[in-house]
């Protein structure tokens, strides 16, 4: 049963904005805005944090292609931040004890399907009451589950509560074409 495979997680995670923005990397102002979100589909706001520097990178480098015009060439900045998370109802869906109590399929079989992750995401809110989040594999890194997102609901988290201060970790610069 899903509920039993329930629990706590916490860690240091890394989350990143526009580095001329004056925003908090914890602003939850834009969550549930967009339709491409792979653990969140629109309306239901998630923050997305990353284990470490090259799933920030290699994440947010998956989406850039699209989100700019054809051809045009841009230099991205974006600061990122270490924050300190701590959940108590967390699934972790790099087990596949996890996935097989949903009663789905391998999750190798359909993390690349946009609509099959939002439908499992609606699934688990509505069966795990009151759960905060889930740690989910890097699609950029699936055959490395030590590399891994967690996702943060925020209408099922006090964000005062679950995360710790932003620390400014570092910044990066990308160049990107859109396609």
């Amino acid at each position: 049963m899903l509920a039993d495979l329930v629990g706590p997680w916490s860690g240091q995670l890394l989350r990143h904005r526009p580095r001329a923005s004056t925003r908090s990397v914890l602003d939850d102002a834009h969550l549930g805005l967009v339709d491409d979100n792979r653990w969140s589909a629109r309306g239901v706001r998630a923050y997305y944090f990353a284990s470490d520097i090259g799933v920030v990178t290699a994440e947010y480098g998956r989406h850039l292609g699209t989100e700019l015009p054809e051809g045009r060439e841009e230099r991205l900045e974006r600061a990122v931040f270490r924050v300190a998370v701590a959940l108590e109802r967390v699934l972790d869906l790099r087990d596949e004890n996890v996935v097989a109590a949903m009663g789905a399929a391998p999750l190798a079989d359909w993390i690349l399907d946009l609509p099959a992750t939002q439908a499992a995401v609606g699934y688990l809110l509505a069966q795990v009451a009151g759960l905060q989040g889930l740690v989910v594999p890097s699609v950029a890194f699936l055959d490395r589950p030590e590399r891994f997102n967690v996702v943060v609901y925020r209408d099922a988290v006090d964000p005062a509560a679950v995360f710790g201060a932003p620390e400014h970790a570092l910044d990066i610069t990308l160049d990107a074409t859109g396609c």
